[in-house]
């Protein structure tokens, strides 16, 4: 079944209440264990299949009024209250749904690391884009790649396809290059 961010993966997560979908993203936010980008809950919880989009940003805003989280600049964390309420709701969730949000939070911690220390940026010329990749390590630059696309489509895949694998490109394209 081809997921699509705009409808729930239901043969995935199952159809979830309201209240389900805010104790999934509390126990998302408290797994996490700190601070996280509002987009990256969003976009992981909506690609995962929990909710669609539309969703997730009214279940967040809901949470937020109700003060079970805080968003500062967009970032989320998870009030005392919040804690709280989970820990009280918490074991209504099934384990299975428990185990895949937790497997969801550590995929959410990675990509938050490979984010913040690999750069993409794309660049609209006048005969394509130009995508400019790179990898920094202790706040400098460790390895950069500037690629020219046709379109904005393939600009995102390579855009994807860096950030999923910035490690493995950095390692062959070494190799190739030291002769290691």
């Amino acid at each position: 079944m081809a997921k699509d961010d705009f409808f729930r993966d239901l043969d995935s997560w199952g159809i979830l209440s309201q209240n389900d979908i805010r104790l999934l993203l509390c126990y998302l936010l408290k797994s996490i264990g700190g601070p996280v980008h509002r987009d990256v809950i969003v976009s992981a919880a909506a690609q995962q299949g929990i909710a669609n989009y539309y969703e997730l940003r009214n279940t967040l805003e809901s949470l937020i009024s109700l003060e079970n989280i805080t968003a500062e600049e967009d970032v989320l964390s998870l009030t005392e209250k919040g804690l709280a309420a989970l820990e009280t709701l918490e074991v209504t969730l099934s384990p299975a749904l428990r185990e895949r949000t937790v497997s969801m939070a550590l995929s959410l911690l990675r990509r938050n690391r490979i984010q913040e220390e690999n750069k993409v940026s794309i660049e609209q010329t006048g005969r394509g884009y130009l995508v400019h990749c790179s990898i920094e390590d202790q706040g400098g630059p460790l390895f950069s790649l500037s690629l020219f696309v046709a379109d904005r489509m393939q600009a995102d895949l390579v855009k994807e396809r860096f950030l999923s694998r910035p490690e493995e490109l950095y390692t062959t394209n070494l190799e190739l290059l030291a002769g290691n």
